[in-house]
C-alpha cells in the first residue's frame, strides 16, 4: 500500500495561492509598513522546503488531485492564509505518520515470513500504538480544512480514514492470530548424482506436534535457484523429480521451503540436504611455440578430453577465435600477430562444459618479438622558409618500400622511399618564423621490423621577415625627411612602427565584417590591437598577416615575450576576437582596457 498523494497535491495548490497572494499584498502596499504583509512573508519563508518537494511530485504528472486544492482560492484574508499554513503542516505530519505505519506493516510481514513470529508481533504492537495519535492528527487536519472548504474536508476524511483503517486491520491480524509452527523434512533417493541427471526428492510437512499439513506448496531450490516444486498430499508428504544443474562443484545443497500465506495460520519452515555432484574433469593439452616474430602466425594444436564437438575459445590480447574439437578430441587454430605489437601476452584457452564434463581453462605466456632497426639522418643545419630541403636517410635493415613521416612546425609530410639509403625532399612551410625548429622523422613499424624515430634542430630563415624591414625602413626615413622639410604641420609620427601599425591595421580591417567597421568602439579596439602587434612584430621579427588567427600569432611569439607582455597580449586578443566576431559590440570600457593593455606591451607611459 502507498500513502495517498492527495495531501501533497492539495498542499501544492495552497502554497501557490499563499505565495501569489503574498506577492499581491506586498505589491499593493510597496514600502508602507503593513503588518499583514509582514505576517505573510513569515508564512512564505516557512513553506519553501515543502514547496520544493511538492513541485517535484507535480513534475511527475500527478495532477488528478491538484484541482481539488484550487478550491482554497476562495479565501484571501491573512487569517485564512495562516490557517492554510497550519493545514500544510498537518498534511505533512499525517503523511509521514501514514508512511511510517506502512513501513511497520511491511516489516512485520517480512519477519513473519522468515519465521520470526516474536519479532513480527513486537513490530505490529508498535504500529498499533501509533494509530491513536495518527487518528487525532487526521481529525485536526479535517477540522482545519472544513474552515476553508467543507467539501474538501469531507473528501479527505473518507480517504485518510480508510487508509488508516487498512493499516490497523493488517497489524491486528498479525497480533490476534495464533500462528502454528511447522516442521519440514527433505530426503533424496541418492546421496550423489551426475551433472545433468535427475534425482527424486521427498519429505513431509507437519505441525510441531506432528499433524500433517495437506495441499501445501513446497519450493525446491539449488544455490538459490528454483529447480522444482511439489504439493503435499493428505498425509503431508511431497515428491518431486529435479534435474541436477550444470554446477561443477564437489557438493550442492538442495533446499525445500514452505512459505504459507498469512491467512493460513501457519509459520514458514525449510529443510536442507547435501549431495555429492559427480562429473568428469576436463583435461586440456596444447602444443604451441611460445616465442614468435611480430607479424608471423601462431599455429595452435590441442586435445580436449570428453565428448567430441567441445567449444574452444582462444584469446590473445585483443584477438579472439573460436573452434571446436573433432571426433577424436583434437582442435586446431591459427592466430596472426600483425594486429598486435611486440611484447608479452597471456594466451587463454577456455573450453566450455559439455554434459558431465566440466569447463576448463589453459593459460600460457606468448612473447612476440619485433626486429629493431636504426635510422641515420643527414639534415642541413639551415633551411629557408618556402624553399625545398632535402633530407638524407639511412634505414637498416632495409625492407624495400618504406613510408617516411616528417613533421616540422606542426605540419606533417609523408613520402614512400625505396628503403636503405634514400632521400626525402620537402618544402619548408612559409609560415615558419626565423629561428630554430625541431624536425622529426618517423619510420612506422612494418612487421616483423619495429618502427624507429629520429629528430634534429634546424635553423629556419624566413626571408619575408628580413625583407619587410629592409623595404619599410628606407621608405619611412624618406617620408620623415620630407615631412621635416614641409614643417610640423605635415608631421607623421611613429616612423617605422607607425608604418607597421598601418599595415597591421589594414590586415585587421580586412578580417572585420564591413557592418562592424561603422562602430567607433570596434575601430578603437582595432587601432590599439594593431599598435600592440606592430610593436611586437618589429621587436621579434615575427610579422602578422591576415592569414593568421590571433591565437596562431600568439603561439608564434609566445617564447619571445615576457610573462607580463604575454598575459597582456592574450587578454587583448580576447577583446579583439570579441570585437571582430562576437554577436555583441564592444563597450567603451572594452576600448579603454585595450588601450591599457597596449601600453603594457609597448611600455608607453
Amino acid at each position: 500500500m502507498k500513502p495517498t498523494l492527495a495531501l501533497s497535491l492539495a498542499a501544492l495548490a495552497v502554497l501557490i495561492i499563499i505565495i501569489y497572494l503574498g506577492y499581491l499584498e506586498v505589491g499593493v502596499f510597496g514600502h508602507v509598513i503593513n503588518p499583514e504583509a509582514a505576517q505573510l512573508s513569515i508564512v512564505n519563508k516557512s513553506l519553501t522546503l515543502a514547496l520544493t518537494h511538492i513541485l517535484n511530485l507535480t513534475a511527475a504528472g500527478e495532477y488528478s488531485e491538484a484541482a481539488l486544492g484550487i478550491k482554497l482560492l476562495n479565501s484571501t484574508a491573512v487569517a485564512k492564509l495562516i490557517i492554510a499554513k497550519q493545514i500544510i503542516d498537518l498534511m505533512g505530519k499525517v503523511n509521514n505518520e501514514l508512511m511510517t505505519l506502512n513501513q511497520y506493516v511491511i516489516l512485520a510481514k517480512s519477519l513473519l515470513i522468515s519465521g520470526n513470529y516474536t519479532g513480527a508481533l513486537g513490530v505490529a504492537m508498535e504500529g498499533l500504538d501509533m494509530i491513536p495519535n495518527t487518528q487525532r492528527d487526521i481529525s485536526s487536519l479535517i477540522n482545519a480544512l472544513s474552515t476553508v472548504s467543507p467539501t474538501l474536508a469531507s473528501e479527505y476524511e473518507v480517504k485518510l480514514t480508510n487508509e488508516l483503517n487498512e493499516y490497523r486491520e493488517e497489524l491486528m491480524n498479525i497480533t490476534s492470530n495464533k500462528f502454528t509452527g511447522t516442521v519440514l523434512t527433505i530426503h533424496t533417493n541418492s546421496t550423489e548424482a551426475y551433472v545433468g541427471s535427475n534425482i527424486t526428492v521427498t519429505g513431509q510437512l507437519t505441525t510441531a506436534n506432528g499433524t500433517p499439513i495437506p495441499n501445501a506448496t513446497i519450493i525446491l531450490t539449488i544455490n538459490r535457484q528454483t529447480v522444482g516444486e511439489a504439493l503435499t498430499n493428505n498425509t503431508g508428504y511431497y515428491t518431486a523429480i529435479i534435474g541436477i544443474p550444470s554446477v561443477y562443484t564437489e557438493t550442492i545443497t538442495i533446499t525445500a521451503t514452505y512459505n504459507p500465506p498469512l491467512t493460513s495460520g501457519y509459520l514458514p519452515s525449510s529443510a536442507n540436504t547435501t549431495i555429492t555432484v559427480l562429473f568428469n574433469e576436463t583435461v586440456v593439452t596444447v602444443l604451441i611455440n611460445n616465442t614468435v616474430y611480430w607479424g608471423f602466425e601462431i599455429p595452435i594444436t590441442g586435445y580436449v578430453s570428453g565428448l567430441p564437438g567441445r567449444v574452444v575459445q582462444i584469446t590473445l590480447g585483443n584477438l579472439t577465435t573460436v573452434t571446436m574439437t573433432n571426433d577424436y578430441g583434437w582442435f586446431k587454430a591459427v592466430i596472426n600477430t600483425s594486429g598486435l605489437v611486440p611484447g608479452n601476452y597471456s594466451l587463454i584457452i577456455n573450453v566450455q562444459p559439455n554434459g558431465t564434463y566440466s569447463p576448463a581453462t589453459y593459460t600460457t605466456l606468448i612473447t612476440i618479438i619485433g626486429i629493431p632497426r636504426t635510422l641515420s639522418m643527414a639534415i642541413p643545419g639551415i633551411a629557408v622558409a618556402g624553399a625545398p630541403m632535402t633530407l638524407g636517410l639511412g634505414i637498416k635493415p632495409s625492407v624495400g618500400n618504406e613510408t617516411v613521416v616528417v613533421m616540422i612546425g606542426g605540419q606533417v609530410f609523408s613520402e614512400v622511399v625505396s628503403g636503405g639509403n634514400s632521400t626525402v625532399t620537402l618544402t619548408i612551410p612559409i609560415t615558419l618564423s626565423t629561428g630554430y625548429h625541431n624536425i622529426t622523422i618517423t619510420i612506422p613499424g612494418n612487421p616483423p621490423y619495429m618502427g624507429v624515430t629520429g629528430s634534429a634542430r634546424v635553423l629556419v630563415i624566413n626571408p619575408i621577415q628580413l625583407i619587410v624591414p629592409i623595404i619599410i625602413v628606407p621608405g619611412a626615413l624618406l617620408i620623415i625627411r620630407r615631412n621635416r622639410r614641409r614643417g610640423p604641420v605635415q608631421e607623421v609620427g611613429g616612423g617605422v612602427e607607425e608604418w607597421e601599425r598601418l599595415r597591421v591595421e589594414s590586415s585587421l580591417v580586412r578580417l572585420t565584417p564591413p557592418a562592424r567597421l561603422r562602430n567607433p568602439n570596434v575601430m578603437g579596439v582595432i587601432t590599439y590591437t594593431a599598435r600592440a602587434i606592430a610593436h611586437i612584430s618589429l621587436r621579434t621579427g615575427v610579422a602578422f598577416s591576415d592569414k593568421y588567427t590571433f591565437r596562431e600569432y600568439l603561439a608564434m611569439v609566445r617564447d619571445k615575450l615576457s610573462n607580463d607582455e604575454l598575459n597582456a597580449l592574450s587578454e587583448l586578443f580576447l577583446i579583439a576576437e570579441a570585437a571582430l566576431y562576437s554577436r555583441n559590440l564592444p563597450s567603451p570600457a572594452d576600448v579603454e582596457r585595450a588601450r591599457y593593455l597596449t601600453t603594457v606591451i609597448t611600455h608607453e607611459a
